[in-house]
């Protein structure tokens, strides 16, 4: 009988902790699909990451970057207005190697899930890709609230 007390104690101190790990994780996540503006709107900020590091040690040059910006960023997400950063990145290669580079990053505010931004945001990561041999160009994408 005492067992039978120690397990089911020891039963309900797991359901506990369980409870205790996963619901902040849950309601961070629902959180973060269902944000509430106090003001303005809810929509998303969709980041683009691009080494400026060729796989042979050279850079991509600043008339190089300025080329693909003209040609392959502006037609393609120009109507929804971008900000570009220069950055410093550090990453881990697929062979472990771990990366620094300088970088730039593209920020476009807008829905990603109900327009045809989410296509053109991989267009131009693809192209990049192509265009300058990069093993990967990070998008992250995470609601916010605007105003203007």
């Amino acid at each position: 009988m005492l067992n039978l007390i120690r397990e089911i104690n020891f039963t309900r101190l797991q359901t506990f902790l369980l409870l205790v790990v996963l619901l902040p994780i849950a309601a961070c996540s629902a959180a973060s699909r269902h944000l509430e503006c106090p003001e303005g709107q809810r929509t998303e900020r969709a980041e683009l990451y691009f080494g400026l590091s060729r796989s042979d040690g050279k850079l991509i040059s600043e008339p190089e970057w300025i080329s693909f910006l003209s040609s392959a960023i502006s037609p393609k997400l120009g109507k929804n207005g971008f900000t570009v950063l220069d950055t410093k990145g550090v990453w881990t290669s697929k062979t472990g190697q771990v990366i620094n580079e300088a970088s730039k990053v593209l920020i476009v505010i807008g829905d990603t899930e109900t327009s045809d931004l989410k296509q053109r945001l991989k267009e131009v990561r693809d192209r990049y890709l192509d265009q300058f041999k990069q093993e990967s160009v990070l998008l992250a994408v995470t609601p916010v609230c605007v105003s203007w």
